[in-house]
């Protein structure tokens, strides 16, 4: 069979995966209007109907996985490591519950059976429609490649030697913002303990500036590691000091801080440096739910002296810490119910607002004492804010968070009709991954690096974690390279 027969049969495999998804997606939305008109309902318990839901939902997620495998042939890219995270923070106690290992109920029985089922629904509906625009963005992209386009991105690549230039840059400019900034939060946490952290005052003005600085890490890292080609010392330096990072944020008890980064490095590393065993990935997957999160757990609410003895009691005390970790990522489902519950009952439909406000606060707030301008102007608060205000006040006036999610804010957004701007997040994610893996250019692929150590915090945050990431740290470092890198042709 030739290239042009192969490649034809590709095509066509991938069109079966689209048309599958599309059916599935519409027999999904057909099955929540039957039961809106309520035609079975008297048939079959509502408590039948959760635990079908939930089977679904396992059968679906599996689903993901081998059509995304199908339509790329890859196991493990930057969209399976989004998915995974989405997946857990929005069902993880969803799969949970068909094996009856939720041990304070569903999402702590906080919402009737009804409540659980339109929960399970929308999330399963949120997730299909993501993955569904993302598949799209796929078989877009392979029918508009061409030799000659492919041809044309080779020629325009960055040369690795100003990608390296431009990482260690970044890298070193960052170092010392980075060490301030550790050691200012271990000697907080060590002194007034996890909670403290986010009961200080909230850095604004210039002050801000050095966190604005310190982030920088991560593009000056990742450039140094896909450029670093012959330059083994430098890439270790950039490595180990992610390492070091990721470690402290443990330490002080910020989980997602921490893996986001590590996750994006590994993949970087198998893709510009040396292929690493997939079992790595899985290996380090189960490291952290069943041994880093439970201790980080036990960490955060200690308040006695932190101590090996205490660290390995925390973790025998546990019964199953697969289990309670997953149980606890599954939680943040719950601001999906409150979202749902609140909107439009208490508070109308935001109709695309927290997705401006994203995108307002891309300039950072170092020339304004305390709230944001884009939030005063916009009159509306960051959703985790505005959830945790109407839940819990006394824990929002202690700094405490819930935490949101991609697909609540679609919802405070759209309600249902978030579902299409969830497609739409999926499209242009898969569109991202595209121009970042089609022709090998490991420019492209470290710029994915540093947004994706920004993004997988998306599946339990907002639109607000998302602009200023991607603008500040993703493409205006990748920007200077390229900026260089035609002066640099042009000079000879």
């Amino acid at each position: 069979m030739d290239r042009t027969q192969i490649q034809k049969s590709e095509d066509s495999k991938r069109w079966i995966v689209l048309l599958i998804q599309f059916h599935l997606l519409i027999s999904l939305i057909a099955c929540g209007l039957l039961y809106a008109n309520d035609p079975f309902g008297f048939l079959v318990p509502i408590e039948v109907l959760f635990q079908i839901t939930c089977k679904f939902f396992l059968a679906f997620v599996i689903w993901f996985f081998l059509s995304w495998y199908l339509i790329t042939k890859r196991v493990i890219d930057p969209y399976t490591i989004f998915l995974t995270s989405a997946i857990l923070f929005n069902g993880g106690q969803v799969i949970l519950e068909i094996f009856h290992m939720n041990r304070d109920g569903f999402l702590k029985d906080l919402f009737s059976p009804e409540q659980s089922l339109f929960i399970v629904y929308f999330a399963l509906l949120g997730l299909f429609s993501m993955h569904f625009g993302a598949i799209l963005s796929v078989i877009f992209a392979s029918n508009k490649t061409s030799l000659k386009v492919l041809n044309d991105n080779l020629s325009n690549k960055i040369p690795i030697h100003i990608l390296f230039k431009v990482g260690q840059i970044l890298l070193y400019i960052s170092i010392i913002p980075t060490l301030v900034i550790i050691a200012d939060t271990i000697r907080v946490f060590l002194s007034e303990g996890y909670a403290a952290l986010y009961q200080q005052a909230q850095i604004t003005g210039v002050a801000a500036s050095a966190s604005l600085i310190a982030s920088l890490i991560f593009p000056g890292a990742f450039f140094v590691i896909a450029g670093g080609q012959g330059k083994p010392y430098s890439r270790r330096f950039a490595v180990v000091f992610i390492l070091f990072y990721t470690c402290s944020r443990f330490f002080v008890g910020s989980r997602g801080a921490a893996i986001m980064p590590l996750l994006s490095m590994l993949w970087l590393w198998n893709m510009t440096v040396k292929p690493l065993p997939k079992v790595l990935f899985l290996i380090v997957a189960l490291l952290m739910l069943v041994v880093v999160f439970p201790l980080v757990g036990a960490i955060r609410n200690s308040q006695s002296e932190l101590s090996i003895e205490f660290l390995i009691k925390s973790l025998s005390d546990i019964d199953n810490p697969l289990i309670a970790s997953i149980s606890e990522m599954g939680g943040s489902l719950t601001t999906v119910g409150w979202t749902m519950q609140l909107v439009p009952n208490v508070r109308p439909f935001a109709l695309g607002m927290t997705y401006l406000v994203g995108i307002l606060v891309l300039i950072p707030n170092v020339f304004a004492q305390g709230r944001h301008p884009a939030l005063t102007f916009s009159g509306f608060d960051i959703p985790d804010f505005w959830l945790v205000q109407e839940i819990d006040p006394l824990f929002a006036d202690r700094g405490g968070s819930f935490g949101f999610s991609f697909i609540a804010e679609a919802y405070l957004n759209f309600g249902w009709a978030g579902i299409f701007v969830l497609g739409g997040i999926g499209f242009l994610y898969g569109k991202a991954i595209v121009w970042a893996m089609q022709d090998k250019d490991p420019a492209k692929m470290a710029v994915m690096a540093v947004f994706v150590s920004f993004f997988l915090f998306y599946a339990r945050g907002g639109s607000e974690m998302v602009f200023r990431p991607f603008i500040w740290y993703s493409l205006i470092p990748y920007l200077c390279a390229k900026y260089f890198s035609l002066q640099k042709k042009q000079s000879t």
